[in-house]
């Protein structure tokens, strides 16, 4: 009895410490919002209603605006037929959208990866007709507090050879992102991750390699496979470091912690918890001197 009584306290000694750990880290991730500077274009009284004017985007040139939930923004690119573009918008404490539509009017694609409030939204095409295309930026959620974004146009220029081999490993990976998101095809997407995974190694990108590794993952653990999932995630960790991607070191460090509290393995959860903590905030560090 006197032993049961030693266990049942030590049981609420670690559960008092995961709790506090977590409450210590949960305000360590979010406090970097409210440190972020505001030389963005776009006051709180800009912020009032959406730009209905299109601005035009040239190579070289960087824009940055200021946006909240219920507004969005207008720009346009023009192309040439066979053209490649490589378009860059940095999120900053708010997670966008981004709409790219055909000179026609035709939706092309949205675009949303699961960068969150805090990274880069990558949109790389090549046009099938001259004209120019729209872009519009709004909030994941109409509801969004304020936040800002930077774009860019990373590449412009007629397609390439390799572009063309890049663009074809771009849509296997959207086809696998496509298939992971309905329960019904989620088993499907793994061999097309695969073979994502091996043309983005045949090229030597080693970051979108590790993308659809990631992506991979996330297939496989919603699909009750946290051991294997786990270990896809262990062989994708070292790709993140090579490229100097500490948030996404980060955030995998933070999905070691997740599969281990699954698990009931609570020394595990609170060692790649704490871990993963101070990268994001390593992270969050860097974003703050790129601003």
């Amino acid at each position: 009895m006197f032993l049961n009584i030693i266990r049942r306290r030590k049981g609420i000694v670690l559960a008092f410490f995961l709790l506090l750990g977590t409450v210590f880290i949960l305000y360590k991730l979010f406090s970097v919002n409210a440190n972020l500077p505001l030389n963005f274009k776009g006051s709180q009284a800009d912020l009032s209603q959406s730009d209905t004017t299109e601005t035009r985007l040239k190579l070289g040139q960087n824009i940055k605006r200021a946006i909240k939930g219920d507004l969005s923004h207008l720009f346009n690119v023009s192309m040439e037929q066979g053209e490649y573009l490589h378009l860059e918008v940095e999120q900053f404490s708010i997670d966008l959208i981004i709409v790219l539509t055909h000179p026609d009017g035709d939706l092309i694609k949205y675009f949303n990866s699961p960068t969150g409030m805090l990274g880069t939204e990558h949109i790389y095409m090549e046009a099938p007709t001259k004209g120019d295309y729209k872009i519009e930026i709004r909030a994941l959620s109409k509801y969004a507090e304020p936040g800002k974004y930077v774009i860019k146009i990373g590449a412009l220029h007629t397609a390439t050879l390799v572009d063309k081999k890049w663009l074809a490993a771009y849509k296997i990976s959207r086809e696998a992102k496509q298939l992971r998101s309905k329960s019904e095809t989620r088993s499907e997407s793994i061999d097309t991750y695969k073979l994502a995974i091996t043309a983005w190694e045949t090229l030597g990108e080693t970051e979108q390699q590790a993308m659809s590794m990631r992506g991979m993952g996330f297939a496989v653990r919603r699909l009750g496979n946290d051991e294997e999932a786990l270990q896809i995630f262990r062989e994708v960790l070292p790709l993140w470091i090579e490229v100097g991607d500490v948030r996404s070191e980060a955030y995998t460090y933070l999905i070691f912690a997740a599969i281990h509290k699954k698990n009931h393995r609570y020394g595990a959860y609170l060692k790649y918890k704490l871990k993963g903590s101070k990268r994001m905030r390593k992270a969050n560090d860097m974003i703050r001197e790129m601003m």
